[in-house]
């Protein structure tokens, strides 16, 4: 049995992790495909990329516009198609169900003639609406994993995913538990947590900082938008800054709320003190993660009940020895144990950030132990090897079931 992978958009500075598992189960010789419904080609320039050896299928991008154009690519499976979309009771039937058929007999067009396949996809948008309907064109079955933004803003579609699909995975117990919760325990058996591992040979840990040296350099890698509480970084860096201490900051990211932050920025005068730089390539943050002293991700809960699961970049500072400061949101401490593994403060609380700062410039007991706990926590329980052979028992007893 072949696994296809669906993947909204591909390749992704945003997803790293993704790329990181398709490749690590191509190591361990999993047949894989994967299907790409919005290519990015900006990115390409991603040097792990050169490392992929299975098949990719990008969609033209004409099609999420004119699906009714691969009519005449290929005329007797669209009209297959219209004979399953008209008779699928289980869908509330619209444009865009039609548009997600479309779209999926492009697909099975180009994937391998008399050949079985599991559909995965990641995230539970539009990914995983291909995933189901191809499942169905190829009459085997479908799973997904879900991350964070299409579980805590997607509830409806949630339950009839879960009803629908073979098993799925989420990479914490936060979201596990919540998942479980919104099916009232029906689905337990279906999902699985798995950790997105990081490849700790490919992260090398910087020495602890000197604490004596100054500028003391913050950093944050984040997308630009209210879930991250970005706000309150800058309210904290202009206290620190007001009180005297020398405080340099980079936030690493792009996203809605830029103008708001480069706004300001200028208006408080911070422009020498606080710098924003779109995403960088991989290697860049590496570099600038080494080169920092303290990494702040002050997440909070947004007004539409988005927030982060794990986020990855407080995994990456970990790794590479740089103490983290974030707050309790979500499963964020699952990794930052307070004091032990990271700082934990309050969220939409610039003092809290200001004072948790000030004490790991300060303590350097504390700033050291917390980056030799980070390491080991990261090296015992994230470890992509280890992370790989979950998912693939997933598979095996499961996948291989029909």
């Amino acid at each position: 049995m072949k696994i296809v992978y669906i993947i909204e958009k591909f390749p992704s500075p945003t997803e790293y992790f993704i790329l990181n598992e398709i490749l690590e189960l191509q190591r361990r010789g999993i047949k894989l495909d994967i299907i790409v419904l919005r290519k990015q080609k900006q990115f390409f320039d991603i040097p792990a990329l050169k490392e992929l050896k299975c098949s990719l299928f990008y969609l033209p991008k004409i099609y999420l516009y004119l699906p009714f154009l691969i009519f005449f690519n290929e005329p007797i499976a669209f009209i297959k198609s219209l004979a399953l979309f008209f008779n699928d009771i289980s869908r509330k039937q619209s444009l865009k169900t039609f548009r997600d058929y479309c779209i999926s007999i492009y697909f099975a067009s180009k994937l391998e003639k008399n050949q079985k396949f599991h559909f995965h996809a990641h995230f539970a948008f539009l990914a995983v609406d291909i995933a189901s309907l191809l499942s169905k064109i190829n009459k085997t079955k479908y799973s997904l994993t879900m991350h964070a933004q299409d579980i805590y803003t997607n509830e409806e579609k949630l339950r009839r995913v879960i009803s629908d699909c073979n098993f799925l995975i989420t990479c914490t117990e936060y979201n596990k538990k919540y998942l479980n919760e919104i099916t009232y325990h029906k689905f337990e058996n279906k999902i699985h947590r798995i950790y997105h591992g990081i490849d700790t040979s490919n992260w090398i840990c910087k020495k602890a900082k000197p604490l004596e040296n100054s500028p003391t350099k913050i950093l944050c890698i984040a997308r630009l938008v209210e879930k991250k509480g970005l706000v309150y970084l800058l309210e904290a860096m202009h206290k620190l800054i007001n009180e005297g201490l020398n405080i340099q900051c980079t936030i690493i990211g792009e996203g809605t709320l830029k103008e708001e932050l480069a706004n300001y920025i200028e208006d408080n005068n911070l422009e020498k003190y606080i710098v924003l730089l779109d995403f960088q390539p991989q290697d860049i943050v590496k570099y600038i993660l080494l080169k920092s002293d303290i990494f702040v991700l002050p997440s909070i809960i947004a007004e539409n009940g988005d927030r982060d699961g794990l986020p990855n970049v407080i995994v990456e500072a970990m790794t590479l020895g740089i103490p983290v400061i974030s707050t309790g949101i979500s499963a964020i401490p699952e990794m930052i144990e307070n004091r032990h593994t990271g700082l934990l403060v309050k969220d939409k609380d610039a003092n809290a950030i200001v004072n948790a700062i000030k004490e790991l410039i300060s303590d350097e007991n504390l700033y050291t132990s917390i980056v030799e706990n980070a390491k080991k926590k990261i090296k015992s329980e994230l470890e992509i090897r280890h992370c790989t052979d979950y998912l693939i028992n997933v598979y095996q007893n499961n996948v291989e079931m029909y």
